[in-house]
């Protein structure tokens, strides 16, 4: 009887491992090794995209904060210059017909404003609404009524020492009627003429027209 060599029953690892099995096994670590270093790479380009989309906004954010606090500055330095000065102005009448002109003077005290001639016909004063037009140019305007529920829009552009700008009178009854205004002198309002011009304000908007008084008057009877 043949005895089988025990040796012989274990198989050539060689015989295993052919050279196919071989190359297809380098061929796919290959692969895998390629796949890795285009993750990599695209991750990295992803990463690097993202810290450049930040580091922009931060810059973006921190350029318009700049620019608001410039913006906020001047408006700061438009305020104080316009603040406490009187106005002369031309006003002429926008439209067909004849031209109607008058003079008026229109005061800045305390962030408020008001015109002489509508402080007569009951308008008082009113707050301003500032803004910046360009580099130089400071606009303002600005909304009056009186008792009657009449209307006077205001604006204006200063630029240097110059004022112009427009009034539109808008009755309850009757037709619009538009000015233009140019300044004719300008002058910074001393403290006594301040205190002036606040208690004027203050007696006008005190003071109740005999209509006003009438219509209340109505208002409490029928309730």
């Amino acid at each position: 009887m043949k005895t089988l060599n025990p040796k012989s029953q274990i198989p050539n690892p060689k015989q295993i491992l052919n050279p196919n099995f071989q190359n297809f096994k380098s061929r796919f670590w290959q692969k895998i090794f390629i796949i890795s270093i285009i993750t990599i790479c695209i991750l990295s380009l992803q990463f690097s995209s993202a810290e450049t989309k930040t580091k922009k906004k931060k810059k973006e954010t921190t350029a318009t904060k700049i620019e608001a606090a410039k913006k906020e500055e001047k408006l700061k330095q438009a305020q104080e210059k316009i603040n406490d000065t009187a106005w002369q102005v031309r006003l002429m009448r926008i439209g067909e017909g004849k031209k109607e002109t008058y003079n008026d003077e229109l005061c800045f005290v305390d962030n408020k404003f008001e015109s002489k001639k509508m402080l007569k016909d009951g308008f008082s004063e009113t707050n301003v609404t500032l803004s910046l037009k360009g580099e130089n140019i400071v606009v303002w305007e600005t909304m009056q009524t009186d008792a009657k529920g009449n209307l006077a829009f205001w604006k204006g552009e200063i630029e240097g020492e110059v004022m112009r700008g427009v009034l539109s009178l808008q009755p309850q009854k009757g037709a619009v009627k538009d000015y233009s205004f140019v300044s004719i002198s300008k002058e910074t309002i001393s403290k006594e003429k301040v205190q002036e011009i606040k208690k004027q304000s203050q007696e006008i908007s005190e003071e109740k027209p005999t209509e006003q008084k009438k219509e209340e008057k109505k208002k409490r009877w029928f309730w």
